[in-house]
């Protein structure tokens, strides 16, 4: 197997991104770091799933109101930081609904049944069947039909939500 620039940091994440996003789109950077995250664990993904959530944190964190929250944010928040921290910064703000409007794209298929958005309103679904989004649920102290602020966690906690569903295969 090929070894990623981040394997050879010594299982810290820092990176001079000025002069290194010249050498790989920023699509490789994060499908390398979400390897380099789970190597760490000691967990195995394939080619496929790490290419998945490359692609679900580019797509959300890739649209036009995006301007500080974009890709390079992941980066920038991630330096030094280890496995678990990089892999949450990943999915850190990937759903940005004050900026983006609402779920768009893979988010809005992966979390189609945790809220549902009536005339500006977002609410929590029912998700009991479901222990590790009910676990995400109280961390953030949300109960279900739960009216979420766009200030009040919203964003943060969706984010959450779409890293524990999109990876809950593969992290236990």
């Amino acid at each position: 197997r090929k070894k990623s620039l981040t394997e050879s940091m010594k299982h810290t994440h820092s990176l001079n991104l000025s002069s290194f996003k010249r050498e790989k789109p920023l699509m490789r950077l994060l499908i390398d770091r979400f390897e380099d995250s789970l190597d760490e664990l000691g967990v195995d993904a394939s080619d496929a799933q790490l290419e998945s959530w490359a692609c679900l944190v580019h797509e959300s964190m890739s649209g036009s109101g995006r301007n500080f929250h974009g890709v390079m944010h992941v980066f920038d928040i991630s330096v030094n930081a280890d496995a678990i921290q990089s892999i949450a910064a990943m999915f850190h703000d990937t759903v940005y609904w004050s900026i983006d409007g609402a779920l768009f794209g893979s988010q809005a298929v992966i979390l189609k049944d945790v809220v549902t958005e009536t005339d500006g309103v977002v609410t929590l679904n029912h998700i009991d069947a479901d222990e590790n989004l009910r676990m995400v649920a109280m961390l953030f102290d949300f109960e279900i039909g739960q009216q979420l602020m766009p200030f009040g966690g919203l964003n943060e906690f969706l984010s959450a939500m779409l890293a524990v569903r999109s990876m809950a295969n593969t992290l236990n």
